[in-house]
């Protein structure tokens, strides 16, 4: 009996010194592999012969050809849904819309199903969609590191734009970026660095500067992981510029458009009103629209918005913009 007590009260004590250490926010282990995931360093991680390839046609669709493909980042298998519109290509083939999501569980994100409205949206106005899952989403292989996920789903999504030049159908001189919420910050990364993209829809963008980001969706909505063992002084101290896409927008060269409700319930607007100021401060083009009384996937307005990427993708792609 006594020696089930002394047992009982090791495995107490070392459950109170585990809380104690999961609770302490004032120690950032110096891990090296953080700095490969600095912004500027994310093209060294992308792989320019990359290939898509077709896994299984997606049959009972009118205006368009679906497919889940497939591609390598960091020699992890992703997936991603393509939708190819019927009809004759353009000269040079169809402009290209990466559909970036927001977060969703990964193990309730379908690479089918996930957004599928949006890509259908863009698929039937005319533009071949990809709809990257991220490392860790549905089948996709990897397991995102809690304090640079966002930056390793932009280096998905960097070897997704990498590997566009192989698809037949596509022209690779035409990509462009939609991006909601959380998918909002993973876009703006890949187009400091990428030099593909031509134009940039951000909706309801989870950027602010870090890592306020992260503890914000980690208290308030459990969208990422928690930073009770993370000093975000120290933190911020340490990586914060490196990460942070707010503090790299000097990098970005293509036009931006942002949507965001006045009324978001999950992402505040200040954010995408700071982020549009910023852009602007830094002499890039960028136009903010707010939307009263709606929500955060701007429900209300949802064909409003998207029309207004749609034709903000073609005034790009004819000069107009």
């Amino acid at each position: 009996m006594r020696r089930v007590v002394v047992i009982l009260f090791l495995l107490i004590g070392g459950v109170m010194v585990w809380r104690q250490i999961r609770d302490t926010p004032d120690v950032v282990p110096d891990n090296p592999d953080w700095h490969s995931y600095a912004i500027e360093k994310l093209m060294d991680k992308v792989n320019t012969d990359g290939k898509i390839k077709i896994e299984k046609e997606i049959t009972g669709q009118t205006g368009f050809r679906s497919y889940t493909v497939s591609y390598l980042s960091e020699e992890q298998k992703q997936y991603c849904l393509m939708h190819i519109p019927k009809g004759i290509a353009p000269a040079g083939g169809w402009p290209v819309v990466i559909v970036n999501h927001g977060y969703i569980n990964p193990r309730q994100f379908s690479t089918i199903d996930s957004y599928k409205n949006t890509s259908a949206y863009f698929a039937n106005s005319g533009f071949l969609v990809l709809k990257p899952d991220y490392r860790g989403h549905d089948k996709s292989e990897g397991v995102p590191t809690q304090l640079v996920a966002r930056n390793q789903y932009a280096v998905d999504v960097l070897n997704l734009v990498e590997a566009v030049k192989s698809i037949p159908e596509a022209n690779s001189n035409f990509i462009f970026l939609y991006g909601h919420s959380l998918g909002g910050d993973v876009v703006l990364q890949v187009a400091e660095v990428s030099a593909r993209i031509r134009g940039v829809s951000l909706w309801a963008p989870a950027v602010t500067s870090y890592p306020l980001s992260l503890s914000y969706f980690g208290k308030n909505h459990n969208a990422d992981s928690d930073l009770n063992i993370i000093s975000a002084r120290e933190l911020t101290t340490k990586y914060g510029k490196q990460l942070s896409s707010l503090d790299n927008i000097n990098m970005i060269t293509a036009p931006v458009i942002i949507h965001h409700s006045i009324t978001d319930e999950s992402v505040p607007f200040g954010w995408g009103k700071q982020l549009n100021d910023a852009l602007i401060r830094s002499g890039k083009k960028s136009t903010l629209y707010s939307y009263q009384r709606d929500n955060h996937n701007i429900a209300g307005h949802w064909a409003e918005a998207l029309n207004r990427d749609v034709e903000f993708f073609r005034g790009l792609i004819f000069g107009l913009e």
